[in-house]
């Protein structure tokens, strides 16, 4: 806890805590704003947009989404910076 004050030892680096979760668990709107992305998406590979490539993986990010599969990383990291602690929260939507 001393070196911890003086802003050394291993408990001054911080502490991250990464989490996946479904994007459901974050929203109340997620089949919603899937179902919308998947037609958007599939009116831009009908419409040359995208690769081969590219396409398949969309596709099979979509399903991921559907199928409810922990996508979204929430990232906590606590850090020690010479004074009180502060923590702070990141969302980003993983891509599988």
């Amino acid at each position: 806890m001393v070196l911890s004050i003086r802003g050394k030892g291993l408990c001054s680096v911080g502490n991250t805590t990464f989490v996946f979760v479904p994007s459901s668990a974050l929203s109340e709107k997620a089949n919603e704003i899937t179902s919308k992305t998947r037609k958007r998406i599939e009116a831009e590979i009908a419409a040359g947009k995208y690769s081969l490539k590219t396409a398949e993986q969309l596709k099979i990010q979509l399903e991921y989404l559907e199928k409810n599969v922990p996508s979204c990383e929430i990232i906590n990291s606590s850090q020690y910076l010479g004074g009180a602690c502060e923590s702070s929260l990141f969302f980003n939507a993983m891509r599988h």
